[in-house]
């Protein structure tokens, strides 16, 4: 195994470098959040609504997963863990 030595200018390009990529996914989030249907981010997130909706952050910015997580049936009222006897 080799020791490899970091020089400033290694860390600081590397930082630059960071920081660029969380400005460009900051834009991104922005420019998504103020045009969720737009054809670029069609491209890049293609649409696969299902279950995993749900956990979903974007959901809201989502026509599809919120049509999927409508049409499916919701949990009817007093069902829960006591009913099947697992308090």
């Amino acid at each position: 195994m080799d020791w490899v030595e970091f020089t400033q200018k290694d860390v600081d390009i590397l930082k630059e470098t960071v920081l660029d990529s969380i400005k460009a996914i900051e834009e991104g989030k922005r420019q998504m959040l103020k045009n969720p249907g737009s054809e670029t981010l069609k491209a890049v997130f293609p649409v696969k609504p299902g279950s995993e909706c749900r956990f979903c952050s974007y959901r809201t910015a989502c026509p599809q997963g919120q049509a999927f997580l409508e049409k499916k049936a919701p949990i009817p009222e007093g069902i829960g863990v006591e009913d099947i006897g697992l308090d």
